[in-house]
């Protein structure tokens, strides 16, 4: 698949997430006049279209971030990005490439790719994008069987949404780590994240989590 810039003219009204919905459908090659922050635009609704679809329509997963790295390889061969808008660029094509890669089951593959992002995330200091695109990167590596490294990852990423005062994706990782710790018979481990997250939802007033924590913490109180 090649999405190689070509000499056409940008139409005088154009959307993003109307590019990233054609990139999909069809390859097709991208106006040569699009600006560094158009392409970034159409990256990012196509990282967007690849989170909307990954658990509902897998297979589409795939075209979406190969639509990505293709964009990367048409801005290498352009020459002339701002490291940081490339950096970017590169940042996005990881992500989408390991959500592909986990409806793909290669989830060794996929927690590699989504640590890339957000290193590179990371070190545009884009803080917030660098802890969202570990969040599936728990997932990646449960479903490898790495559950330590599950852990640590959604540790260190837990704390940097607390750090960042995004308290509501703290406690859904909270959550997650309440479960993950129950799965593996660690109930007084997992009664304490659990009851983490039951206070971070119930701050955030999110009723429906806040539920599913409390239910988890009698789980784990259960067993114990």
């Amino acid at each position: 698949m090649n999405l190689a810039v070509v000499q056409a003219a940008s139409p005088p009204e154009w959307s993003a997430a109307d590019w990233a919905q054609r990139l999909i459908e069809r390859p097709e090659q991208i106006p040569a006049d699009f600006s560094v922050e158009q392409v970034l635009a159409v990256a990012w609704a196509l990282k967007d279209a690849c989170y909307a679809v990954w658990s509902s329509q897998p297979q589409r997963a795939g075209p979406a971030a190969l639509a990505v790295a293709s964009l990367l390889e048409g801005a290498k061969a352009a020459g002339g990005w701002p490291a940081n808008a490339q950096c970017e660029l590169q940042a996005v094509a990881c992500w989408t490439e390991g959500i592909s890669l986990i409806t793909s089951s290669k989830m060794d593959d996929a927690a590699a790719a989504l640590d890339r992002a957000a290193r590179l995330f990371s070190d545009l200091g884009h803080d917030d994008h660098s802890a969202q695109s570990l969040v599936p990167r728990i997932m990646a590596l449960t479903l490898a069987g790495r559950h330590a490294d599950a852990a640590a990852c959604a540790e260190i990423t837990q704390k940097e949404f607390m750090r960042l005062h995004d308290t509501l994706s703290a406690g859904k990782v909270s959550l997650n780590l309440g479960n993950l710790q129950l799965a593996r018979d660690d109930h007084r481990q997992a009664a304490k994240y659990y009851r983490q997250a039951a206070v971070l939802f119930a701050r955030n007033g999110d009723v429906q989590h806040s539920v599913m924590a409390d239910v988890g913490l009698g789980r784990a109180l259960s067993a114990m």
